[in-house]
């Protein structure tokens, strides 16, 4: 009898000192893996104006206007970070340069005060790949490569719907017209590139993690055909507003498949800031000639 209590009571002891354990281990904080912040939806409307030159482009003499187009899509960003774009819709007239946008923007949480950049005509600011033409055409400067930026502020946000300060988009290039010429005369260009002696004309421009950081280096333009007439190009050239002069120096491609070179120098009143309309409709150039050479053999050992 005695041994069958031992053994009942050593069995009690175990399963309290288990149950204890259990109750020590449900105390433990269990880990979870981290949670990811939670997107909403918000409702958003902006008056928005455009500064000179900046897209869509009409030429009128010598005046490059600008005014908006309902086809054109406003990209929005938060500190960086896309969050949404945003629908055009201009005001009356043949060129508007008021329009309404609007549209839905998703973020992480928006508050009173919070800065959003907006940008057009594209996410990637990049200005390679340029065909030579200003308007309407697929690849166009009006289409593609004349990027304008805007920074508004939340001014309230009442349940989804977001009120923001108005935007005024500021263009962010100047837009060039070239003509080159060979004694005087029209050259027929098939294509050319332009690369200052500053190396400040700009390639890419891709977001830092506080501001919008540069690639540098030379833009190639390649027309669709064959031309005798002028070429545009959309060149952001960072020197500007540094009162200082600059000079671009251009290899041209032929119809004739020659290379041709050429300079013109960019004085800094031109270069004041950026958003001109600049022409240079006669850069002379020179014909590359490729002379032949003879060599000897010599015995190096």
């Amino acid at each position: 009898m005695w041994n069958k209590n031992i053994i009942a009571a050593l069995l009690c002891s175990g399963l309290m000192v288990l149950a204890g354990c259990q109750k020590e281990d449900s105390d433990v904080p269990q880990t979870t893996p981290e949670e990811k912040a939670e997107l909403t939806t918000y409702k958003v409307t902006i008056s928005a104006t455009k500064g000179v030159d900046t897209k869509a482009l009409s030429l009128d003499g010598t005046t490059l206007n600008a005014y908006w187009k309902a086809s054109d899509k406003v990209k929005v960003y938060k500190a960086g970070t896309y969050i949404g774009e945003l629908s055009v819709v201009p005001e009356d007239g043949e060129k508007p340069t008021i329009a309404t946008l609007s549209g839905d923007l998703t973020a992480d949480g928006l508050a009173a005060n919070d800065a959003l950049t907006l940008l057009i005509p594209r996410g990637t600011w990049d200005y390679s790949g340029q065909t030579g033409v200003l308007t309407d055409a697929t690849g166009s400067i009006e289409s593609t490569y004349d990027y304008g930026l805007a920074s508004v502020n939340i001014v309230a946000v009442a349940g989804n719907a977001v009120t923001t300060s108005g935007a005024r988009f500021e263009n962010q290039q100047s837009i060039y017209r070239f003509g080159f010429k060979l004694s005087g005369t029209a050259l027929s260009v098939k294509q050319f590139s332009v690369i200052a002696a500053s190396n400040l004309l700009v390639r890419q421009r891709t977001w830092n993690g506080s501001d919008w950081a540069s690639t540098p280096g030379s833009i190639t333009v390649i027309s669709p055909s064959a031309t005798s007439e002028l070429l545009w190009a959309s060149l952001r050239n960072e020197k500007a507003g540094t009162s200082t002069d600059d000079t671009y120096s251009f290899t041209v491609i032929g119809s004739d498949n020659a290379a041709y070179l050429g300079e013109k120098a960019i004085p800094a009143t031109v270069l004041d800031k950026q958003g001109r309309f600049i022409s240079a409709k006669s850069v002379s150039v020179s014909k590359v000639v490729m002379s032949k050479s003879s060599q000897t053999l010599t015995e190096a050992w």
